[in-house]
């Protein structure tokens, strides 16, 4: 039976209202992005009357799973909700004696368990360190026993304080990130299951348990049977908030540290929350920055108003503004262990929001290679009282296996540089993963050394990040193969390239050889080229000629021809000469006859010499002019024989000498 006053907050709220006179606090109501604490439950506003049905479900079930996004404050609601309501008492059937254990499951469930356990022993504080070692192995042992090893711790708890036990298992989801590093991780998680179960289902010890969850992992419980059945019996998913919720859990804190908010300005700030109730943390952090700027720059009787939410960078740049101052105070030597820090504790998920990663302080230092109380003084820097962007809270001091974590995940993806630190971070495993990953089936024969462009990626991955044992045993262990593999891959590789820079030497001196060879035949080839063109123009310039001689030939042979047949007309007239002078010479011979005829007509005749003298001597005359004219005639024909032959040999002349011939000769006209 549950016995308290759900709307006892609602009317302190009024009474602080009402009261508010005087200088405001100058303790910070507001705890940024961690959760609440169970000593703040008195800052705690807005989700009071959802504290009703999860005890209820605590009471009839002994167990309840509280569900929600991330940044839904869950841990908030179970440390300021659940945990004080115990404390009081109002679960009249158990009484107010509670054994309250908070325990999250990291990356060593079990251990981690056993921790938080013996933790509320009396004697275990005051035990050395050696002792506590001790306490804590055999409450390890305990645990890994059996199913029934927390029932077993739980009774001694009963026995020795006579107090019922709550255990708290916070960021359950831890449990199957763990589960998911491979080797023995998943058999812990199933042991650390059959635990829970096992002390849950027993009715002689009174054992209480809670867990929280990301609702977005809730599929993952599918895999442990007893699991789904116990939250489906027992769950509670947090309902988002109202606008007058929000309102309050403004509002409410503010109040109590004497303060008092300008009506705009909640508005403002709900208007920019909107929906998006997963920046619950956001909105912690952006108050807790405007309260600290109001605080020390606010005007007498000044509200905190728009000036004061604007000067921080509003709910959109405060967390990212605040980061950085923090992250630039820092020495150059620190911010390099700051990034360290932040990239350990961190991991990009398969969804948008990304997920914690808690380490020790041991763990950053080996993977930042400095001292523990380096990294312990940057870890101080960035928990200081209004900071607390890492977890545990200023209050509680570090050593060596100090177990630190960002504050909320929201962190991861407001701040820009840690988004940016993030994904590099996932790029950097990623290769390392792959590198070993192929390191492995090298190894066992199913795979070959790495060559461009895994190979360089690898090498220029190796020669920036310049990754340790210790960072590489987060995603694998078997560094020193991963590496011994890349170094091969990289000496095989240097030795194809020195054999092919070999053939590559050789292939240039072949290709220089061919070069020159085809050089001089270049040159060969352009001087037969311009030979050959040279021979060309000679010949066309010779085949012309030839043409204009055999044009010329042509009619060198026709005026031969022409002169053939001058001379052969001319042969004819010659022929014809002789002819006439054959005529001729025997006309001069009949003349001589008759000459002769003459005479002796003469002597016969002399007589008639008388009368015929002067016809005598007329004749005479007549035929020596004959015998004249028949000697030119001979002489005519001799010339006009040896002009024909003149002629055969020069036609020309010979046409020529007949045309004179003719010309000279009236008788052949």
């Amino acid at each position: 039976m549950l016995k308290y006053d759900l709307n006892s907050r609602e009317r302190e709220l009024e009474l602080l209202d009402s009261e508010y006179h005087g200088e405001p606090s100058t303790t910070n109501p507001f705890p940024g992005l961690r959760p609440f604490g169970v000593d703040e439950c008195h800052l705690f506003f807005g989700r009071e009357n959802q504290v009703d049905e999860i005890l209820l479900k605590l009471s009839e079930n002994r167990f309840v799973s509280l569900l929600g996004y991330s940044g839904s404050g869950k841990s908030s609601l179970m440390y300021c909700g659940i945990i004080p309501i115990l404390y009081g008492g109002f679960m009249t059937e158990t009484g107010a004696n509670w054994s309250i254990v908070i325990s999250r499951p990291g990356y060593a469930p079990l251990d981690n368990l056993a921790e938080s356990l013996i933790q509320h022993d009396p004697q275990y504080s005051a035990a050395s360190e050696e002792d506590k070692l001790i306490k804590r192995t055999v409450a390890s042992a305990i645990l890994r026993n059996g199913s029934a090893g927390l029932i077993d711790i739980a009774r001694q708890y009963k026995t020795l304080t006579g107090d019922n036990l709550f255990i708290l298992v916070d960021q359950f989801e831890e449990l199957f990130r763990y589960r998911d590093t491979g080797g023995e991780a998943a058999d812990e998680v199933a042991a650390y299951i059959r635990l829970l179960l096992e002390a849950i289902n027993n009715d002689k010890v009174p054992i209480y348990i809670a867990i929280t969850m990301r609702s977005d992992f809730i599929g993952e419980c599918a895999h442990y049977p007893g699991l789904t059945e116990l939250i489906n019996q027992s769950n509670y998913v947090i309902p988002q908030m109202t606008r007058e919720q929000m309102r309050m859990a403004i509002e409410g804190p503010v109040a109590v540290g004497g303060g008092h908010i300008s009506e705009r300005l909640v508005k403002r700030i709900l208007k920019d929350i909107g929906k998006d109730q997963d920046q619950l943390p956001i909105m912690q952090h952006a108050l807790m920055r405007t309260w600290d700027y109001w605080l020390v720059n606010r005007e007498k009787g000044e509200p905190i108003d728009f000036r004061h939410y604007n000067a921080v960078g509003r709910l959109d740049e405060a967390l990212s503004q605040h980061a950085d101052e923090a992250y630039n105070q820092l020495s150059k030597k620190h911010k390099k262990v700051a990034e360290v820090l932040f990239k350990a504790l961190t991991e990009k998920g398969n969804d948008a929001f990304g997920t914690r990663r808690p380490s020790t302080i041991r763990e950053v230092a080996l993977i930042a290679q400095v001292e523990e109380a380096v990294v312990i003084e940057v870890v101080e820097h960035f928990r200081q009282p209004g900071l607390s962007l890492i977890m545990p809270p200023a209050n509680v001091e570090l050593y060596s296996d100090s177990v630190i974590e960002i504050s909320h995940e929201s962190l991861m993806r407001i701040w820009t540089r840690l988004k940016a630190w993030v994904e590099d971070e996932d790029e950097s495993a990623h290769i390392y993963k792959r590198l070993a990953e192929a390191a492995d089936l090298y190894q066992k024969g199913r795979t070959s050394l790495w060559t461009p462009p895994d190979l360089q990626l690898a090498l220029n991955w190796r020669n920036e990040k310049k990754p340790t044992r210790h960072w590489a045993s987060r995603y694998d262990e078997a560094f020193e193969r991963a590496m011994a593999f890349l170094e091969q891959s990289e000496l095989a590789y240097e030795e194809e390239l020195k054999a092919s820079e070999i053939q590559r030497e050789r292939a240039i001196r072949r290709t220089r050889n061919f070069a020159i060879i085809m050089a001089i035949a270049a040159i060969i080839a352009i001087f037969l080229g311009v030979f050959s063109l040279v021979s060309k123009i000679e010949a066309d310039r010779n085949r012309e000629l030839a043409e204009i001689r055999l044009q010329e030939a042509n009619q060198a042979k026709e005026a031969a021809l022409q002169a053939q047949e001058k001379e052969a007309e001319a042969r004819k007239a010659a022929e014809n000469s002789a002819d006439l002078a054959r005529k001729a010479q025997k006309e001069t011979q009949l003349a001589l006859a008759r000459v002769e005829q003459a005479l002796r007509d003469m002597r016969a005749a002399r007589a008639a010499e008388a009368a015929a003298k002067e016809e005598a001597i007329r004749q005479k005359d007549f035929a020596i002019a004959q015998s004249r004219r028949a000697d030119s005639l001979r002489i005519v024909a001799e010339n006009k024989t040896r002009e024909n032959i003149r002629l055969f040999n020069q036609s020309l002349a010979a046409a020529l000498a007949g045309k004179s011939i003719k010309e000279r000769n009236p008788e052949l006209r």
